[in-house]
């Protein structure tokens, strides 16, 4: 083999390699909790109702981790059960939406989605997984150099950001969220 061409087999092997990588665990850095950064959020919006929680001073950090649970589904005529993990860049919302797959009742569908200001919501990825009621699943949520990588148990999918992230978030409509979140950075 030449040695032109052995250069090409190495670095062929090498891309081979980090594909492999990249496909083992989807967030291969470590998550840093920051201090004093870990909050219990219970959020129980009545029906037809919206409740937000959301945590804007971010400084240096770049991923929220949460374990999420949907405790209830309401009934309303205009707002259906609605929930969201998210940050917030450029007046816009990205990250993970879970609603119900039809009408008011489980399993919950879990999709990537952003919504930017007086728009309407655009799915960029349903994920696999469906939730019932009271399962808890684990979230991530990591934003770096214009893009939100979202993580739910062993699926993730990327959303490119308009801008940086100002605010990290969950809500609730017409139903009831419980959330145990912690925000660090990815190391």
């Amino acid at each position: 083999m030449s040695g032109r061409a052995k250069a090409w087999c190495v670095a062929g092997m090498a891309a081979v390699a980090m594909t492999a990588a990249q496909s083992g665990p989807l967030f291969a850095q470590s998550f840093v909790a920051s201090p004093g950064q870990k909050q219990d959020i219970d959020l129980d919006s009545g029906d037809g109702n919206y409740s937000q929680w959301q945590h804007k001073d971010l400084r240096s950090l770049s991923a929220m981790k949460a374990r999420i649970k949907v405790l209830r589904l309401g009934r309303d005529a205009t707002y259906g059960p609605y929930f969201t993990v998210r940050v917030t860049a450029g007046g816009g919302y990205y990250g993970l939406r879970l609603q119900p797959a039809s009408g008011a009742s489980p399993p919950l569908t879990l999709k990537a989605y952003y919504r930017e200001p007086q728009k309407p919501d655009i799915d960029v990825l349903t994920f696999k997984r469906t939730l019932a009621l009271d399962e808890p699943v684990d979230v991530e949520l990591f934003w770096k150099a214009g893009k939100l990588s979202v993580r739910v148990a062993d699926e993730k999918g990327d959303i490119q950001l308009p801008k940086p992230v100002s605010a990290v978030g969950i809500s609730s409509t017409t139903g009831e969220i419980e959330a145990e979140i912690t925000i660090g950075n990815m190391r």
